[in-house]
């Protein structure tokens, strides 16, 4: 899901931050894409 967003709107891993409220999803995720991670709690 992440790969399919980042190539429909264009961005390159360094341009993209996930913002999350889970490690095991979203901040994970994003660390494996090559994303910045953001974890709020």
């Amino acid at each position: 899901m992440m790969r399919l967003a980042s190539i429909y709107l264009g961005l390159k891993p360094e341009e993209t931050t996930v913002i999350g409220d889970t490690m095991e999803t979203a901040i994970i995720g994003g660390l494996y894409m090559g994303f910045k991670s953001i974890l709020v709690l």
